[in-house]
């Protein structure tokens, strides 16, 4: 045996044969390590931010405030413009929206089950995600409308503002309805892609 020592500076420092073998690369530096996945796919979160902007587009541009004689006036902004309905084609995003939403259910359904929950888990937490999320806005809305109607805007006018703010909300009960047939769908197209598609 022999006492390694430091080595000078003119010698290179000693290494083992371990070292020195060429099918044992040195570990990355820290810097250079693989970060840490997320549980979130961020191409699939850009998709579905992206069509929710759309939506956002398209039933904004739908909304004008003009001001009659009788005070404002909410009125449809597109009706009769030969332009509108060929964008309202082009940005049909609600399908891509459902797909997309579908493959991040499958994803989120997937790593619940291997973590040991449910179905019922599963459901009871889309429910809550979707109807809290919709509830709170819903509940300002609400609340500044009251408060309009006692400052003594003109109900027809509150009518208006409600329905236009109301008129995107099927679709929740309809997403609702879809995530719900997720696990069945999910399990089915796992057995079966084709015939499921």
């Amino acid at each position: 045996p022999f006492i390694a020592s430091s080595p000078s500076p003119d010698e290179e420092p000693r290494r083992s044969v371990t070292d020195l073998s060429p099918h044992r690369p040195s570990p990355p530096p820290a810097a250079l390590a693989a970060p840490a996945r997320s549980h979130r796919d961020p191409g699939i979160d850009l998709v579905r931010a992206l069509c929710v902007a759309a939506v956002m587009l398209v039933h904004g541009l739908q909304v004008a405030v003009t001001l009659g004689a009788d005070g404002p006036v909410l009125e449809y902004a597109t009706r009769g413009a030969a332009w509108y309905p060929a964008l309202t084609w082009v940005l049909q995003v609600m399908p891509l929206f459902f797909v997309v939403s579908g493959f991040a259910g499958a994803i989120g359904l997937r790593r619940l089950r291997a973590r040991g929950g449910s179905t019922a888990d599963f459901l009871a937490a889309r429910v809550h995600r979707l109807l809290v999320t919709a509830l709170a806005p819903l509940a300002v809305f609400a609340a500044a409308l009251t408060a309009l109607a006692a400052l003594g805007v003109p109900e027809e006018l509150l009518r208006e503002a409600g329905l236009r703010w109301r008129e995107p909300l099927w679709f929740l009960a309809v997403f609702l309805g879809v995530q719900a047939l997720l696990p069945r769908l999910l399990r089915l197209h796992d057995h079966a892609p084709w015939t499921s598609l």
